[in-house]
C-alpha cells in the first residue's frame, strides 16, 4: 500500500514553455511518454462510490495494472489518498488480489466483484518525468492530455500531476509555483475518477455552490473545525471556479467574490486561537484578490437591473435611457476572457496554492510559541464566545430610534460579517444543523443591499441628460420610502430575534 501524495495543476494545453519548466526543474532520472487506456468499475448502484472508493484498470503497452484508491483528503489542489496497485490479466478486476482488509465490513469483495461493470474511461497521453532534488526527495511530474468519456460524452483532461515518490513534500508546492509561473494554470481539486462519475450521471455542467454552512460536530476541536472550515471554503470557491470555467456566467463569478470575503471572515472567527500574523500574508494577498472583484458589487446591480427580474424599473418613464446606460457601463466592464485570464494567473494560482500548503503543514502553529491549548478547546466554546460577540455588536449598532439609508448602509459591513461567521458555526448550535439563519436579519441583509442598488442608480442617473429629472425623482422616493419602511420592520424583528438559539 501507497499513501499518494500529490498536486494536480489544469492547464489549456501541452506548450514548449510548460515542458522546459519542468525539464529544468531539478535532474531528472527517469522520463517516459504513453498512451493509457483506463476503464473505471463500480457496481450499478454505485457502491464503490458510496464508499469513496475508485477502482480501475489501466492498460499500457500491452500490460494492465488495477489499482484501487480508498478514502482519502483533497485540500485546494492537493490530494491524499491510500493507493493499491497490482498486476493482472485482461481488462477485469480481480478484487482477491488487494489485501482483504481495506474493505469496510458492509462489503463481500467476491460478491461484490460479480456486479461489477464499466462505469466510464479515460484515454490519454502521459508524458512523464522522475526528477531528484539535491536533499534526495523525488517526484513524478505527469503531463496527461486526452479525455474522459461515458455515455458517449466527453470531456478534456489537460492538467499536469506533481506525487511526491519520497522525501520532503515541499517539493511539490515548490514545482506547482515553478509551473504555475510558466504557464496559465489553476489547482484541480477534481480528480479524473470524480469527473467521470459526473459525466456518466450526464451531469455536464457545474451548477453554482452557494454559501451554506459548514458542518461541525460537538466533539470537535478548534484546530480541527478550523482546518475544517477553511478545506469547506476552499472546496466551495473550487467549485465555483470550475463553474464558472465550464460555462461562464456572472453568478458564478458573484459566488467566487462571496467566497473569498468569507474566507477572510473565517480567518479572523479564529483569531482568539490563531493569531491573525499568522495568515497576515495570506490575508494580504486575499484583500488584492478582493480588490481586483472589486467591480462585482456594482456589475450585479447593473446585471439585476438590466435584467429587471424584481420589476424594479417597470415606472420609471425614463427606464430605457437608464438600461442603455447600464449596458453600456457593463461593455466596459471585465468580460468572461478577464475572468479567466485571472483565474488561470500566476499571482491566483499561487493564493490557492498557499493556502493549500499552509492548511497540508498546519503553518499557524508556529506562531503559537507553545500555547496550543486553546487549538485542543471544543469549538463550541469558541463558536459561542464570536456569535455572542457578535450579536452583542449589531444590537448596539442597530439599536434605537429610526434610521436613514446611509445609516444602514455604514452598518452594512459588520452585518455581512456576522451572517459569514454564522455559517461558520451555526452548526453547533442550531436544531436543524445549521441550515435556518435568522429570516429578519437575512431581509436586513437584502434590503440593505437593495438600498446600495438604487443609491449606484441614482448615481447613474445623475450622469444623464434627462429631459424632465422630476417624474426620476418622484420615483426614487417612492422605491427609498417604500424600502426604508421594509428595512425599519426588520431591523425591529432581527433585535428581537439572536443569531442563534
Amino acid at each position: 500500500m501507497e499513501t499518494e501524495i500529490e498536486i494536480k495543476l489544469v492547464i489549456p494545453g501541452e506548450s514548449e514553455a510548460l515542458v522546459q519548466a519542468i525539464e529544468t526543474a531539478a535532474d531528472i532520472y527517469y522520463s517516459a511518454d504513453k498512451q493509457l487506456a483506463n476503464i473505471y468499475f463500480d457496481t450499478p448502484d454505485r457502491q464503490l462510490r458510496a464508499i469513496d472508493t475508485g477502482l480501475r484498470v489501466r492498460t499500457a503497452d500491452n500490460v494492465s495494472v488495477q489499482t484501487i484508491k480508498t478514502a482519502g483528503r483533497v485540500v485546494g489542489g492537493l490530494h491524499q489518498r491510500p493507493e493499491y496497485n497490482e498486476p493482472i490479466e485482461g481488462s477485469r478486476p480481480d478484487l482477491a488480489l488487494f489485501p482483504a482488509d481495506i474493505w469496510p465490513e458492509t462489503i463481500v469483495p467476491a460478491r461484490l466483484e460479480k456486479q461489477l461493470v464499466p462505469i466510464f474511461s479515460t484515454n490519454f497521453r502521459r508524458r512523464s518525468w522522475c526528477l531528484r532534488f539535491d536533499d534526495g526527495s523525488e517526484v513524478e511530474v505527469a503531463l496527461d492530455i486526452g479525455n474522459v468519456e461515458a455515455n458517449h460524452q466527453q470531456e478534456p483532461i489537460a492538467e499536469v500531476e506533481f506525487e511526491l515518490l519520497k522525501g520532503d513534500p515541499d517539493h511539490l508546492f515548490g514545482l506547482a509555483r515553478t509551473i504555475s509561473g510558466a504557464v496559465p494554470a489553476r489547482l484541480g481539486h477534481l480528480s479524473k475518477a470524480a469527473r467521470g462519475y459526473r459525466l456518466a450521471k450526464g451531469e455536464t455542467h457545474y451548477e453554482r455552490c452557494p454559501l451554506v454552512p459548514v458542518q461541525l460536530s460537538l466533539d470537535m476541536s478548534v484546530e480541527v473545525a478550523f482546518e475544517a472550515t477553511l478545506k469547506h471554503i476552499l472546496d466551495t470557491i473550487q467549485h465555483n471556479e470550475q463553474s464558472f470555467i465550464s460555462c461562464p456566467s456572472f453568478a458564478a463569478v458573484e459566488a467566487l467574490y462571496d467566497g473569498y470575503q468569507w474566507l477572510n471572515s473565517a480567518l479572523q472567527a479564529y483569531q482568539d486561537a490563531i493569531p491573525l500574523e499568522a495568515s497576515e500574508t495570506l490575508r494580504d494577498e486575499l484583500q488584492w484578490l478582493l480588490k481586483t472583484l472589486a467591480w462585482v458589487p456594482e456589475a450585479s446591480f447593473r446585471q439585476h437591473a438590466l435584467a429587471d427580474k424584481g420589476h424594479q424599473l417597470r415606472k420609471l418613464d425614463d427606464r430605457k435611457l437608464l438600461k442603455s446606460r447600464l449596458a453600456e457601463i457593463s461593455d466596459s466592464s471585465p468580460d468572461e476572457t478577464e475572468v479567466v485570464t485571472l483565474l488561470l494567473s500566476s499571482r491566483y494560482c499561487q493564493l490557492v496554492l498557499s493556502f493549500t500548503e499552509w492548511l497540508f503543514e498546519q503553518g499557524w502553529r508556529r506562531y503559537l510559541l507553545g500555547a496550543t491549548s486553546r487549538l485542543n478547546e471544543p469549538v463550541i466554546s469558541l463558536g459561542r464566545d464570536t456569535l455572542i460577540e457578535q450579536w452583542q455588536q449589531l444590537h448596539l449598532l442597530y439599536a434605537g430610534h429610526e434610521f436613514t439609508g446611509d445609516d444602514y448602509l455604514k452598518k452594512f459591513p459588520l452585518l455581512r460579517q456576522a451572517l459569514q461567521l454564522r455559517l461558520c458555526f451555526a452548526a453547533l448550535f442550531s436544531n436543524e444543523q445549521g441550515t435556518e439563519c435568522s429570516e429578519a436579519w437575512l431581509d436586513l441583509s437584502r434590503g440593505t443591499a437593495e438600498w446600495s442598488q438604487l443609491d449606484y442608480l441614482n448615481a447613474v442617473a445623475d450622469s444623464l441628460a434627462l429631459t424632465d429629472k422630476k417624474p426620476y425623482r418622484r420615483w426614487l422616493e417612492r422605491k427609498r420610502n417604500a424600502l426604508l419602511h421594509a428595512l425599519e420592520q426588520s431591523r425591529q424583528s432581527a433585535l428581537d430575534d439572536p443569531l442563534f438559539e
